[in-house]
């Protein structure tokens, strides 16, 4: 029996209890399909009118995949620390380049998700620690 959690599931963003420094959007929501090694995360924020989505497939050995948004090539690596997912991001655009590190861990009821993300390059640095709830309705 593996110590190493399902995160499979769709799960929303409880902004009152994430604690942000970018702009919070209307809504966020994660849908998550987890068979081990296989890892597809699809992200959409939401404001007013305009949704932001990003969609990525990763195994969580360790090995890089590579994705496109807009412009961007996103270089990630995913993997286990322990019973946390840990993605560690390379951004290229343009000329520049960005790291994002975001480390998932699972509450031990399953109902809660945190995403800790620490963003480094331009166009700004930031810390996020994202508190997402299970969507029963997924």
């Amino acid at each position: 029996m593996s110590d190493q959690p399902d995160f499979s599931g769709i799960w929303r963003a409880d902004f009152e209890r994430s604690r942000l420094e970018i702009e919070v959007p209307s809504s966020t929501v994660i849908r998550i399909e987890h068979e081990e090694p296989a890892f597809v995360l699809t992200r959409t924020h939401a404001a007013g009118d305009v949704r932001d989505v990003f969609s990525v497939r990763l195994v969580t050995d360790g090995r890089e995949t590579v994705s496109r948004k807009d412009s961007a090539e996103i270089l990630t690596r995913c993997a286990w620390e322990g019973a946390s997912l840990s993605f560690h991001s390379r951004i290229l655009s343009g000329g520049t380049e960005a790291t994002n590190v975001v480390v998932y861990k699972l509450s031990p009821d399953g109902g809660e998700l945190v995403a800790d993300e620490t963003y480094q390059g331009p166009p700004k640095s930031y810390h996020n620690t994202w508190v997402l709830v299970r969507d029963e309705r997924g």
